[in-house]
């Protein structure tokens, strides 16, 4: 996405030079025509829902863990396929059979005050999110939760200890470090809400906050990192995310982000210019297991055969990308949808005829060796619209095949208490996923709704939640890939898309990501022509 943003800009750009050489210009003093330099805005001002606190160990709001992105850091980041890569920390190894990790840290860093970053602050950070037992935990707890304890071996090297050699994966580190110094004169961190200001070893640090209305961040200019930021960001406050693409319309913002993927209605713009970058949020059809005919995979291979997920997708505006399973395409950069199961209805057919399933008696439906007619019942919540028309176009889809299915609308609480009992055959729903990609959740053989078991899935699971490498999680993958592949316990309809929409003349590279959409900014800039 961000080569095309890289090649509209140049020609936004040279558009600009263009319109200049077009219109009225200079003349130096030998009476030559001079070209009118563009002016560099170096100020970017963003939308941002209202939020309660700046406060990181507190906020639970998405704007500001967003903003915290650009002004603390990490002991590592996650690239743009979820692959760990050094941030604070330079190194790292294991020890004791996975018991033990060893950081060794970055030397002349920063915090915006002005203190050295170092051994203590990690120490601090790990310890202030562990030993939280009186307040609420903060958002980053879960990241923490199986550290034994944490020991300083010296200025730039600490020792993890695990309770367990599972759930110690070095993407567990992704949550932010704390300076000590700083914190230890705020006070009880978890108390101060209102008057907490943010420091961190970021690219940018605060400028000024006024609460209710913006939050300024300027670039850090003792920042250790090779892209420091080129210009100021003004997160203004807004009531609604409809209101912030007004205020795009009328140049008051320069960028906004949209979750309701209706930013196809703002290409008519042509001061506008529309992206999308893939999410973490799935939206499957799920079999229940424990039903005798769905417990037959072929049946459920035959259902994914017969639905044309493109149809599913437009449901959702076109903001959606396949997966051939529950992972995210994008995942390792070895999960990219190869059509395993394409749009065909014939191949769905004989699958269901390999199963036992024939026209019997001559109407439009198939049936068993019994004569029981082959039907469904499809769970969907009547809240949400795009579930109802994916169902809507799966109940035709399965009509195509001589598959009977009925379409059960009910309440999300009634829905959700269908899927506790299970109460279904078919369900649609769906899920986020969070930057560990941990499918455990609606995978393992304890927790999942659908009724499916499978111990070896269970343990590949868990193992690539483990201290391995790259080249053994892809090991990892590709084993649940091939079950998920073969069982589809799961039919994964697709993963959504989210919008970016800027203004043509804001130049950088918008390299959003679900999980830091503004991925980039540091390079963003307005260009107007004089």
């Amino acid at each position: 996405m961000h080569r095309l943003k890289n090649i509209i800009l140049i020609i936004v750009f040279a558009s600009i030079l263009f319109a200049a050489g077009c219109g009225p210009s200079l003349q130096d003093n030998k009476g030559e025509n001079v070209q009118p330099i563009p002016e560099i805005i170096n100020e970017v001002s963003i939308p941002i829902l209202k939020y309660k606190t700046v406060n990181p160990f507190v906020s639970k709001d998405q704007s500001i863990y967003f903003i915290d992105k650009l002004i603390y850091e990490g002991l590592i980041d996650l690239d743009e396929y979820l692959r760990p890569m050094p941030l604070l920390a330079e190194s790292w190894e294991y020890q004791n059979d996975g018991y033990e990790l060893i950081f060794h840290l970055k030397k002349n860093v920063l915090w915006h005050d002005g203190n050295v970053f170092s051994a203590n602050d990690v120490v601090y950070t790990i310890n202030t999110l562990k030993n939280n037992n009186k307040y609420p935990p903060s958002k980053y707890k879960f990241y923490v939760s199986n550290i034994k304890k944490i020991d300083k071996i010296d200025d730039y090297t600490v020792k993890i200890i695990f309770n367990s050699n599972y759930d110690n994966s070095i993407e567990r580190f992704i949550f932010p470090i704390f300076s000590q110094k700083y914190n230890a004169s705020v006070g009880n961190v978890y108390e101060d809400i209102a008057g907490y200001t943010p420091v961190g070893t970021g690219p940018y640090k605060i400028d000024e906050i006024e609460k209710l209305k913006y939050i300024k961040l300027c670039s850090f200019e003792n920042y250790w990192g090779k892209e420091k930021a080129l210009n100021s960001l003004i997160f203004k406050v807004v009531p609604s995310s409809e209101e912030a693409i007004q205020l795009l319309e009328i140049d008051d913002i320069q960028i906004a982000f949209s979750y309701n993927y209706d930013w196809e209605k703002y290409r008519e713009d042509r001061s506008l210019s529309i992206y999308n970058f893939p999410t973490n949020e799935l939206e499957v059809l799920g079999f229940n297991i424990k039903n005798e005919v769905l417990s037959d995979r072929r049946v459920r291979q035959a259902i994914s055969f017969a639905i044309n997920r493109d149809d599913i997708i437009n449901t959702y505006l076109g903001a959606g990308i396949k997966s051939d399973n529950l992972y995210p395409p994008y995942y390792l950069n070895i999960n990219e949808s190869k059509g395993l199961y394409p749009y065909s209805p014939a191949k769905a057919l004989y699958l269901l005829q390999e199963a036992g399933f024939e026209n019997r008696d001559s109407d439009r439906y198939l049936e068993d060796m019994n004569g029981n007619e082959l039907s469904f019942n499809i769970l969907v919540n009547e809240e949400n619209k795009d579930r109802i028309d994916s169902a809507k176009i799966i109940n035709k889809s399965l009509d195509k095949i001589g598959v009977s299915s009925n379409i059960i609308y009910v309440s999300f609480d009634e829905y959700e208490s269908y899927l506790e009992q299970g109460k279904f055959d078919l369900f649609l729903g769906g899920w986020s996923t969070s930057p560990l990609v941990d499918l455990r959740f609606i995978l393992h053989s304890n927790l999942n709704k659908t009724g499916y078991v499978n111990t070896y899935l269970d343990f590949l699971l868990a193992d690539l939640q483990r201290n391995h490498t790259i080249e053994e999680k892809e090991k990892i993958f590709e084993e649940i890939q091939n079950i998920l592949n073969e069982d589809v316990p799961y039919y994964c309809l697709l993963y959504k898309n989210y919008g970016v929409i800027a203004k043509n003349n804001l130049v950088g590279d918008i390299k959003s990501r679900f999980f830091d959409i503004y991925n980039g900014s540091e390079s963003w800039q307005i260009i107007k022509p004089k």
